[in-house]
């Protein structure tokens, strides 16, 4: 499949990030915008408008906008190819469509009204869904499986987070520090080898963080511990509580659910492994891409502009 790519440049943004290594290991022919590690098949605009006529799709990613930081993608191609019935966009914000509270009360990105045909978002709510805007959330990426799960876990509880200052971060925090009190070992603090920590956990607990939609949520499933998470209100296909993960609203909530997980490791270790093959499943870079372009193909949906 022959794919244009107005993509990032030079972004860490880890919905891209996940789209693109879906679509290299997938061997599609791409041709992008800005340079990636993954691809060096860059061309230039008057070449990207000519390929676009050809291509079978052209996707554009959201960026978060960092004025004299880094470059925008360049969005002004989509008025130059005028290609709206085979264009793509795949919005990672969250907040709103700048990704910066408070800037905006539009959660869907007005400049791409009229400009594409199906418009995938991670933060996806059922309103959006009414809109025909279709949920794409952030999936396990391969750098996530490069290790071996531990038989013997010696960390029962891993809270361990960049920043406290969203979601209910600090409440996490609060109530594995009433744990620790109680006898369990618990990581309750920022670790260097945070991969190793979650391998070694027999639960981790997610907040929400810059949106509801976590790069950990995928990361832990993959690595084989137990996910609590907090409850959320996006769409997040093929994820189910008390079957992949754990749920979790409250102080007491999650303090209450700690409690009856770890004092049943069989739980632990069924959900564990309930998630780790639903990952392979549905929710590698390669399952996104698939995913995306099975809506794409199948169903033809267009979003509401209203």
């Amino acid at each position: 499949m022959k794919i244009l790519l107005i993509n990032p440049y030079d972004s860490p943004d880890y919905l891209y990030r996940s789209i693109m290594e879906g679509l290299v290991k997938s061997d599609h022919e791409l041709y992008l915008t800005h340079p990636d590690r993954l691809c060096s098949n860059v061309v230039s605009d008057d070449n990207a408008v000519k390929i676009a006529i050809a291509a079978d799709y052209i996707f554009v990613i959201w960026d978060k906008e960092k004025p004299n930081v880094r470059p925008i993608p360049k969005y002004y191609l989509l008025d130059k190819i005028n290609l709206p019935e085979k264009t793509v966009y795949i919005d990672g914000s969250e907040y709103n469509w700048t990704a910066y509270p408070n800037k905006s009360n539009e959660t869907l990105n007005p400049n791409m009204i009229g400009k594409c045909k199906w418009y995938f978002k991670r933060e996806c709510l059922p309103e959006h869904i009414e809109r025909g805007v279709i949920p794409l959330p952030f999936c396990s990426l391969d750098a996530d499986f490069t290790q071996l799960p531990k038989v013997d876990k010696d960390i029962d509880i891993l809270c361990a987070f960049g920043q406290t200052g969203t979601g209910q971060r600090k409440v996490a925090i609060q109530v594995c520090e009433e744990l620790k009190s109680e006898g369990y070992n618990i990581v309750n603090s920022p670790v260097s080898n945070y991969e190793d920590c979650i391998n070694r956990s027999w639960i981790t607990i997610d907040a929400h963080g810059g949106g509801e939609c976590n790069a950990r949520t995928f990361q832990v499933m993959a690595a084989h511990s137990l996910l609590f998470m907090e409850k959320y209100n996006i769409i997040m296909p093929h994820l189910s509580p008390n079957v992949h993960y754990v749920e979790w609203g409250s102080e007491l909530e999650l303090k209450r659910k700690l409690r009856s997980y770890l004092a049943n490791r069989k739980k632990i270790i069924i959900l564990t492994n309930n998630a780790y093959t639903n990952i392979i499943k549905y929710h590698t870079s390669e399952k996104r891409v698939e995913y995306l372009l099975n809506h794409i193909n199948l169903t033809g949906i267009k979003w509401q502009t209203r």
